[in-house]
């Protein structure tokens, strides 16, 4: 199964809108195609972003009720690590440290954000030589590699 951690960016536009990628990302968690980490810091910060008064103007579908359902859900599905040492630095975004924490604690293969900073990893060489096994992606780029992989597993286009 793959194993990734997801940013709050992509929890919070799953939440915004059911239809998009992010929303797909998750769907693939709850069918079990996936299997996400997550952990208290993260979970706080995507309780801050979807309670923020700016986010709610805009949208008004984020209700308190929704936003606990969805946390409740995300709660539901994903693997919640409490432990996770700060072992990784990233100078121009420390908050978003903590993702690459996770994930090379959890062992996960990817690492799906839309943060520039985090996708950037991935020119980094030094990152690269030190993390062959964490891939960042965003979260259009992870639902092809799921259904590539889903599709080969069941054998679709192999002559």
């Amino acid at each position: 199964m793959i194993a990734a951690v997801f940013d709050c960016v992509v929890y919070v536009q799953a939440a915004i809108n059911s239809d998009g990628p992010a929303a797909a990302c998750v769907s693939l968690v709850e069918s079990g195609q996936v299997k996400v980490y997550t952990s208290p810091s993260i979970l706080a910060e995507v309780r801050e972003t979807l309670s923020q008064q700016k986010l709610r103007r805009k949208f008004p579908h984020l209700t308190d009720e929704r936003v606990e359902s969805f946390l409740q859900q995300i709660g539901e599905i994903a693997e919640l690590v409490h432990d996770v040492p700060a072992v990784f630095s990233l100078p121009r975004d420390p908050d978003d440290a903590m993702y690459v924490d996770l994930a090379l604690v959890a062992l996960a293969a990817f690492l799906v954000s839309r943060d520039k900073d985090l996708l950037s990893l991935m020119d980094d060489n030094e990152f690269r030589n030190a993390h062959p096994e964490l891939t960042t992606i965003d979260p259009a780029a992870f639902l092809a590699h799921v259904r590539t992989a889903a599709a080969k597993e069941r054998g679709d286009g192999v002559n």
